[in-house]
């Protein structure tokens, strides 16, 4: 389940990372009606947010914040209401 994860992520990268390029592109290479430059100029805005937030996510310490999540993920819950009981006896 957790490789599937993985990859789904790693596709929905690479999917984002070539629709900005895609992007890029058509603004360099094509001419954009000027009734369209406002929206073309916020789409470029947006999907580039979007591609830092997405390098953000592969490269900023993402490996320490996995291992933790994995580790808190496979300990046993503590029983709260058992132990409340017991100190209260």
């Amino acid at each position: 389940m957790k490789q599937a994860r993985e990859i789904f992520g790693y596709c929905l990268a690479v999917v984002i990372y070539l629709g900005y390029f895609t992007l890029i592109g058509c603004i360099l290479f094509k001419v954009v009606p000027a009734e369209n430059k406002d929206l073309a100029r916020s789409l470029f805005d947006t999907m580039t947010v979007i591609v830092v937030l997405v390098t953000k996510f592969f490269y900023d310490g993402n490996k320490e914040t996995a291992a933790k999540n994995e580790m808190i993920y496979r300990s046993t819950p503590l029983k709260i209401a058992e132990q409340k009981e017991s100190t209260l006896e």
